[in-house]
């Protein structure tokens, strides 16, 4: 959804791999709201897709990981 260009000074993707699930941000925010849509129904039955909207957060303690809202 984002082009990597955007962010020169990554060099590597290796927080990626901490957990076992294919993270969605933007999820019904503007102006992602149809393309977020599209993917999910797209992606949902074939990989764990975890779709989060712009008030929530993934949080990885350890080898496991929780889906919060902000407070």
């Amino acid at each position: 959804m984002d082009s990597v260009k955007k962010a020169p000074e990554l060099t590597n993707f290796d927080a990626l791999n901490l957990i076992d699930i294919y993270p969605l941000p933007h999820y019904e925010s503007s102006p992602f709201k149809k393309v977020t849509k599209n993917i999910v129904n797209e992606y949902s039955s074939k990989i764990n897709l975890r779709a989060i909207t712009n008030q929530q957060v993934i949080l990885v303690e350890e080898n496991q990981f929780t889906i919060q809202s902000a407070k």
